[in-house]
């Protein structure tokens, strides 16, 4: 059983992992208000008096310390609060959560979607990366196990995560070719995908190559078909990698000869393809200039975040039924899972 805490955190900036830090109690305890946060205070009035005070007045502020601690909160819960707002409008009815002032409330786990479910995930992960999440076990061995055993899971969910992503952005619809256990089914994977458009041909199996029989995915984790699933005939497919790497990661990067590779498992290309490439961390200019290079769209955490909720049609049949089953999964183990905190305890106010 998954058993953790937060960290405390140590200044009022809100960011995307201090959200990330609310939406995790919440959904972990139901709800939170944002001033019973674990926020060390006396680092966060410096940090505020030091950042946020006009310099000419930071002595006066330093002498009347309840005053800067006040106004501290006040900015931190504001801020805090709108960016709620923000993330919420942003994903719509998969928000996992309702606002109410100044508490974050989970929905009832009934009303929660697999793009909400898919989204505490990334969220944990965002914690986990930020060295925001403490992870308790019998040795130091167990929890690193603990947290290892998370990021291999993690690894399959973001696969979701970016199908979700894409597909939103492109008002699309997504087949996961990662959920292919075989070539085989790869192969009748392509052939619906060029049933759905009305268009192209896949090689028959027998005319795969080695290479070609001896892969389960082609080298890609998911495959968006640009545009309403309802029209016949499409512009582009979008060939998706997506890797929780943060190093190393230009094999996941979709160019022009992964292009080609992939286009060759067909007799005739159902439309013409372009790249894209996601990653749960925050954009970088040398990833972005790498995706440039190799004429391929980066989504980055901001980019999952924004377009995650706004996938109109649905994932492919059958990988619906098995990004069910692995979301209702995840769902299970996370209500197993012991949160230790203090937070009541902590209250800022």
């Amino acid at each position: 059983m998954l058993r953790f805490g937060l960290s405390v955190l140590n200044s009022p900036k809100v960011t995307s992992d201090v959200l990330a830090y609310w939406e995790i109690a919440a959904f972990f305890l139901k709800s939170v208000s944002a001033e019973a946060l674990d926020l060390d205070v006396d680092e966060a009035t410096d940090w505020y008096i030091d950042n946020e005070v006009e310099e000419a007045s930071q002595d006066d502020y330093r002498s009347e310390r309840q005053t800067a601690e006040s106004e501290m909160i006040e900015s931190f819960t504001q801020a805090l609060t709108k960016a709620t707002r923000e993330r919420s409008s942003a994903l719509g009815p998969h928000y996992p959560f309702l606002l109410d002032n100044t508490d974050l409330i989970r929905k009832d786990y009934s009303a929660l979607s697999n793009v909400s479910l898919n989204y505490i995930c990334l969220q944990f992960y965002r914690l986990v990366k930020a060295g925001l999440v403490e992870f308790y076990g019998q040795n130091s061995d167990d929890i690193k196990a603990t947290r290892a055993l998370f990021l291999r899971k993690f690894t399959k969910i973001f696969e979701n995560i970016a199908a979700y992503a894409v597909a939103g952005h492109t008002s699309g619809s997504a087949f996961l070719t990662s959920s292919c256990r075989s070539s085989e089914h790869l192969h009748a994977l392509l052939n619906s995908i060029c049933a759905s458009i009305g268009a192209g041909e896949v090689l028959a199996y027998d005319q795969w190559n080695e290479l070609q029989q001896a892969a389960n995915d082609g080298g890609v984790d998911c495959i968006v078909r640009v545009g309403s699933a309802l029209d016949r005939g499409t512009a582009f497919l979008s060939l998706v990698g997506a890797s929780i790497q943060e190093a190393h990661v230009d094999q996941k990067i979709m160019g022009v000869d992964a292009r080609e590779r992939f286009s060759k498992f067909f007799r005739q290309k159902p439309a013409a393809f372009q790249s894209a490439f996601a990653r749960p961390q925050d954009e970088t200019d040398l990833i972005r200039l790498k995706c440039i290079e190799k004429d391929c769209l980066l989504y980055a955490y901001e980019d999952i975040v924004l377009n995650i909720g706004k996938l109109q049609f649905p994932i492919h049949t059958v990988n619906l039924r098995k990004i069910s089953v692995m979301s209702r999964r995840i769902l299970n183990e996370l209500k197993t899972a012991s949160f230790v905190h203090n937070f009541e305890d902590n209250a800022l106010i």
